[in-house]
């Protein structure tokens, strides 16, 4: 039996916050139908979590990103692995499924994934965060650091 936390609605909503909250493209300038379609590519670094790879950990991939990197995580199940966000980055999954488990509550008494910023997440999922106010989250807002 699988049970599902109230947090896991507080997490697709903030998913969909986070992808509501990026303003759309500008259209591309110049001429008419005929244009090309703009396409922005990634301007960041890629760091890469995994067995045999640049991080074992994505917290210490995050604690390594700079605004606009990747971190791309191995498909698997890392657990305890906590950390917060303070820049913008993208943490997804390279391919198939990248689990994020808590087995222990979350040393911040808070979520698996606490964020200061805007970050965008794909391919994750996050499971078992209880805290001892019954408030623990996969994925926690804080709004902007100072």
């Amino acid at each position: 039996m699988r049970t599902i936390f109230p947090s896991v609605s507080l997490l697709a909503l903030t998913l969909l916050l986070a992808a509501c909250s990026h303003p759309a493209s500008p259209p591309p300038s110049g001429g008419g139908t005929d244009s090309p379609p703009v396409v922005a590519l990634p301007t960041g670094r890629i760091l890469t979590v995994g067995p045999g790879k640049a991080y074992l950990t994505v917290r210490a991939a995050v604690a390594a990103a700079r605004d606009g990197d990747t971190v791309r995580v191995d498909p698997g199940t890392y657990t305890n692995d906590f950390f917060e966000v303070n820049t913008r980055i993208t943490i997804e999954s390279a391919s198939g499924l990248a689990r994020l488990v808590a087995t222990v509550a979350p040393p911040n008494g808070k979520a698996i994934i606490t964020t200061n910023t805007d970050v965008t997440l794909r391919g994750l999922e996050l499971t078992g965060a209880k805290v001892a106010d019954r408030n623990g989250a996969g994925v926690r807002y804080q709004g902007a650091t100072s």
